[in-house]
């Protein structure tokens, strides 16, 4: 009878003990925060083109916030090499995970409108592959799926502008907010209005569409006119 006895109360706590093992062994979940903007420059397009389309770009991060490579996803003749120069300048606050800096991706886009068009111009970008995942941290930032250039907003009147938007996609693909990185009024707000109307494909992290940053740049320059600079 004692040796039962000594027998149920091992088994009794084992049972006790086992929920704990069991719930160290869960692995916690992993505090992920992606790439954002720290400075940014304008977007300048080349003095003789009249080219006027979409540039998507993937720029990776590396830990202490400076660019460390550039992938074109989305190249417009004559417009790219100057999107990618344009981009090379700026700083990023780097990806965070568990409180750790570590290199990631963001995707960054730049709309050319070179004359001023006071119309939506029609040649919209459309995309349907979505960025390959960052391999170092499983994340994969937000993709363009389809995007207009912003038309000239009325009563504009600088030879040229550059405006920088930072937005939030949230995890359906939509935009939940922005944050104006360079501000030119009124080319802004048509640049906002105009970002509005975007589709994107949202981030994932280890496979889970989540929310994260893409960085877009709306370049307007007058029709005809040699370009200014502000």
């Amino acid at each position: 009878m004692r040796r039962f006895f000594a027998v149920a109360i091992t088994f009794v706590g084992l049972s006790f003990l086992s929920p704990v093992r069991l719930a160290r062994a869960v692995p916690q979940s992993v505090d992920f925060q992606p790439v954002e903007a720290a400075s940014v420059s304008a977007v300048m397009a080349p003095y003789n083109t009249i080219t006027t389309g979409t540039v998507v770009l993937k720029i990776l991060v590396s830990e202490n916030g400076r660019v460390q490579d550039i992938k074109v996803q989305n190249a417009v003749a004559s417009l790219t090499q100057s999107a990618v120069s344009s981009v090379r300048g700026w700083t990023f606050k780097p990806a965070m995970m568990d409180g750790t800096p570590v290199a990631s991706s963001i995707t960054v886009a730049a709309a050319f409108n070179t004359q001023c068009l006071f119309t939506a111009p029609s040649n919209a970008l459309k995309l349907q592959a979505e960025p390959q995942p960052a391999a170092a941290s499983g994340y994969q930032p937000v993709g363009v799926i389809s995007a207009n250039v912003s038309p000239c907003p009325y009563g504009a009147t600088l030879l040229s502008a550059s405006v920088v938007l930072q937005a939030s996609i949230d995890a359906s693909g939509n935009v939940a907010r922005t944050r104006t990185l360079r501000d030119v009024p009124p080319y802004t707000a048509a640049a906002a209005q105009s970002l509005n109307g975007w589709k994107f494909a949202p981030a994932k992290f280890d496979g889970n569409p989540t929310e994260s940053k893409v960085i877009v740049a709306f370049f307007f320059r007058q029709a005809a006119i040699a370009p200014g600079r502000r």
